[in-house]
Formats: C-alpha cells, structure tokens, sequence
C-alpha cells in the first residue's frame, strides 16, 4: 500500500496567532466548542483508497450547557466528579468498521472500541496480550496458534470467540466480495493459489498459516483493521466492539464521537468519558490552538508557527510523552524512486548521483523543521532498530555526483518524466526536486502530476522515469517498510521501481525467519544498508506530528505510527 501525498505539513495559506500569556486553564463542561485536527497527519490518501473532502464551514458543537443525554447501558458511569478528556479529531472519519478505517481520526476510535488479537508495547519493541492471551509458532515461524482470553466479551455480553477473528481476516481477503481498504495488510499471508490460511480450531484457538517464515506475525495482527467482526450486520453508528471503550451514543456526524468505559472490559480504564470533537475547517490547526489556550481542550494539534512559542508557555514534553508539546517524527518516509528496471537507472551509480544533487534541507525549508526532518535513511526514526544504516547520498554533493555522472557508461542524455501527484505539497516538492536535478544533468525534467488514481496507474504500468513515494509502515517495525517497499516479490503499487536485488531480498528472508527479535532487527538493518548502498531509492524527509498537551493529563504517549493509546490516559476530575 503505497501512499503518496502529505496533507496537513504544509498549507497554502496560515495565519498564525497572536501569542500572548495564555489563560487560565480551567475544566469546562461538555465540548465548549468544537475543534480540529489530532495530529499533522501525514499523510492524505493512499494507493486504492478514497480521498474525502473536509466540510466547508465548522461543524455545530454538542452544547456546552444542559444536561447531557443518559449513556447506554453498554458503558459504565462514575457517581461524582468526572475524569472527562477532551480531544479533537480533525477530520469526520472515513468509517469505524475496522477493515475500512484508513485515518487517523478514524483509527483513535477504532483502537479504543475494538482489541485486536495482540497490541504493541508502548516502544513498538515487542507484541503484548490483547484479545490473545498466549501464543505460539511452529519451528519454521509459518504455522501460528492464537489462544483467546476465555472471559473476553463483546460490549453487549456476547462472548468473543475464534471465528469472529477468522472472519475479520478473511474480510480482507483477495478473494473477498468486495476489496476493502485495508486488504494490503492481509498481503504477506496470501498463498500462492490466493487464499488465506486461517481457520478457528475451537471457540478459543485460531491458527494462521503463512505461506513462507513470518517471524513478526503478532506484530502485523496487532492493528486496528484487524480487530475481530461479528456475523450480524456492522452497525456504523454505534459500532459494538470488544476493546475498553464502548461507542456512549450515536456517532454525531461532523460534530463528535463520545467514549466511555465499557462494561465488562478486560482492561479498565481511568477515564470516565471521552470526548472527540470533529472539526474539519482549513484552519484547523489554529482553532484547535486557540481552543486549547482557553481550556476547551486537553490534547489538541498545534501549528507550524506557533510550536515555539508553545514550548515556552506550556513546555516540552520528554520526547514522545508528557505534558506540553510533543513532536516527534512519524513512522512516514517520503522518497524519490527510480524505474531500476531501464537505462540509465538501472545503474547504481547514476541512481546515486541523482540523489546527491537533491537538497533536503531545501525541503525542509518549504514548511520548517517542526513539520518535516530530512531523511538519513529508508527506515523513519522511532521504529525499533532505525538510525543505524548510513546513507552516503542523502546530503547534496554536486561535485561527487557530477563525477559519477561523467565515468556513468549513459548518463540520462534525454527529457526526465518525474511522476508525482496533484496535490500542492506533492506539487512543491517535485518542483524542488525537479529543478535540482535538471541543474545537475543539464536536460530537462518534466513534472507529470497527476490526481490519485491516475498516479496509481501510471505507477502500476510504470509509466515514469522518477517517481514521488511515500510508504507509512504496514506495521510497525522496520519489515513494514522495508519489506513492501523493497522486496522483489511485492505489489506493483508497493514497489513501483521494480526492485529486484538479491542482497535485499536474502537480508529480508533472513529476518522473516528468524524467531530471534535481536536477529530480525539486524537482518532488516542489513537489507537497508544493502538498499541505500546501491541507492535503490533516495530518502527525502520525513513528517514531524506536533500536538500540545495540558497538564492536568496523565499517561499521554504519541507513538510514531500515529496512535494514542486512550486507555492508558487519565486526566483531573471536573471541579
């Protein structure tokens, strides 16, 4: 699943605050107004998704006065003062059915309703328990056995078992009725003949089969697409769900959705309510900041402009947790991707030079370091194990990539076409990179934009010389980039420059079947010094999340593939 466009690092237009001594911060009652956008989301629409387009005008906040309505009886309550967390979601999501659940926004919700069979540690170093209690491999790492938690329910009380977790996966099969968003992440288990192997051995035991070694399985099974399905129809509205919080009333299209504890949960909570508000206006960023700045809110993202004076009015946060601003690198590589298949770029070296006459602090510069930091490497920093290849292209040198264009046996002696999409930070950036290049080589480079679909097929029939890529990790650890991103054997969409290198695909292989995690780390940072030594793609930059957080809140932890974990949060009881 390549995906391909950055929507929020960059906007046409901002206009930031006035910064003065921010007011008293104080608890409010129900969503005093409403707000926008969570995090810098990353990254807009991916290859065979849909885009949405945000509603012109603000929605209409839930009332700030009167009595809110009774919760179902799916969701606890709490007698006496209330631990209530306000944060914002900053577009209407896509859908809460978990196989179509594509954005953040959409993913914070599903994460909090729905367990998945196993969870990630809060450093994305190692797989927990979630509705798996245990599991276990076979010695060759291709036959899984999950064992479900016996006392693990539904919010309305119906058991949980083997089967609503079998047919979850199958949902995403190619071979479903209808492809859903998030089939790519069923990919690795797909069998030759296109099946799944997944079966329910008893109520309580799941066994997936994989077609070849698949050491980090419990990684991949950890996300939110893949939490369990019911055989009775999906309800949209008020979704049931098996994880510690349940919907507390119909999803309020474009205004809210409302959390609380859920009944019978096998992991409580401290909060008593969530409250997500839903604004999607253009100025997101800073309407959420201001609301912030007033009290209305406790987590809210924080614009471009402003994260310096934010650090001294409310402090930075140690790393990717705390109170006050937290900005971290996100699990997102943005890159400049070549068809290796054709003269020249299928010489190393002119792929090198290519990318050495590329200067990311220019990209950088388009939007300022607090929204994207330059790439060093394939893997985004944050992941288990990156930071410790070397890329010897990743800083301009015009002097070292003009000598190896001059020994080139071809150097490119024609027009370039640079594939990118339409959009504006897309469309930015190709023109930075495209003018860099064009002064280096002395041709011309044409910059072929083009909307979504359109550059989902031309990538598909490789209908470029130089491309725009952007790969947000599969799961989060360096296989769920390097794997899709590099290995012979993936999709066209998810490898579009065909790369076909036998050093990267044994180094792959190694990792895939190595129960050691030590191991695996290191064979997947080899398969990356083996990718960036032959400069199989050119890192660009990487996008930067940026949220503030008050500090009447406990327990907050952005991780870099972009979730929160609500459960884990807790905030002052109203006074």
């Amino acid at each position: 699943m390549s995906c391909s466009s950055e929507c929020s690092d960059v906007a046409d237009a901002r206009d930031p605050l006035v910064i003065g001594r921010p007011a008293p911060r104080r608890r409010v009652g129900r969503c005093a107004c409403a707000v926008g956008l969570l995090l810098a989301t990353a990254v807009s629409a991916c290859i065979g998704g849909q885009t949405t387009t945000p509603p012109a005008t603000p929605p209409t906040p839930p009332a700030a006065t009167g009595s809110p309505e009774p919760l179902p009886s799916t969701v606890t309550t709490t007698p006496g003062p209330q631990h209530r967390l306000r944060l914002a979601l900053g577009r209407e999501p896509v859908s809460l059915d978990p196989a179509e659940v594509r954005e953040d926004a959409g993913r914070l919700v599903v994460d909090a309703v729905f367990d998945s069979l196993t969870r990630m540690s809060s450093n994305l170093a190692v797989a927990q328990p979630a509705a798996a209690e245990d599991w276990s491999a076979s010695d060759d790492l291709r036959t899984w056995t999950f064992s479900l938690r016996a006392d693990a329910t539904w919010h309305d009380g119906a058991p949980v078992v083997a089967a609503d977790f079998v047919r979850a996966i199958e949902r995403l099969s190619p071979r479903a009725e209808t492809r859903a968003f998030n089939a790519f992440l069923v990919e690795p288990l797909v069998h030759p003949d296109g099946r799944l192997r997944v079966r329910a051995v008893d109520d309580l035991t799941i066994e997936v089969v994989a077609p070849r070694p698949m050491a980090d399985l419990p990684t991949l099974l950890s996300h939110p697409a893949l939490a369990p399905r019911r055989a009775d129809e999906f309800n949209q509205e008020e979704p049931v769900g098996n994880g510690p919080f349940a919907v507390a009333e119909p999803w309020a299209h474009n205004q809210f959705v409302r959390l609380a504890p859920a009944t019978g949960a096998t992991e409580s909570v401290p909060l008593d309510e969530v409250l997500l508000p839903i604004y999607a206006q253009r100025s997101t960023e800073e309407v959420q900041y201001a609301d912030f700045r007033t009290g209305a809110l406790d987590v809210a993202a924080l614009p471009i402009d402003d994260v310096r004076a934010a650090r001294d009015l409310f402090g930075q946060a140690s790393g990717s947790q705390g109170v006050g601003v937290v900005s971290i690198d996100l699990a997102t590589i943005h890159y400049l991707g070549f068809d290796t298949t054709s003269a020249p770029w299928e010489d190393a070296d002119v792929r090198r030079a290519v990318s050495l006459l590329v200067d990311r602090d220019v990209l950088v510069a388009q939007v300022g370091q607090e929204a994207r930091t330059a790439a060093e490497g394939i893997v985004p920093p944050g992941l288990p194990g990156a930071g410790v290849a070397t890329c010897d292209h990743c800083d301009r040198d015009l002097v070292t990539s003009l000598a190896l264009l001059a020994q080139a046996p071809a150097p490119p002696s024609s027009t370039v076409r640079l594939l990118a999409p339409d959009d504006p930070a897309s469309t930015r950036v190709a023109t930075v990179v495209a003018s860099s290049i064009e002064d280096g080589l002395d041709v011309p480079v044409r910059v072929d934009t083009r909307p979504l679909g359109e550059y989902a097929s031309a990538l598909a029939d490789r209908d470029f010389d130089l491309f725009l890529g952007a790969w947000t990790a599969s799961r989060p650890s360096m296989g769920g980039v390097l794997e899709p991103m590099l290995g012979s054997s993936s999709g066209r969409l998810d490898n579009p420059g065909r790369i076909d290198d036998p050093e990267v695909d044994q180094a792959l292989a190694r990792a895939a079947s190595s129960a050691s995690a030590t191991a695996r780390v290191r064979a997947w940072q080899a398969a990356e010094q083996a990718a960036l030594d032959q400069a199989l793609v050119a890192p660009l930059y990487v996008p930067r999340a940026r949220v503030v957080v008050a500090d009447d809140v406990t327990g907050f932890r952005l991780r870099p593939d972009g979730e929160i974990d609500l459960a884990s949060l807790d905030v002052a009881p109203d006074e």
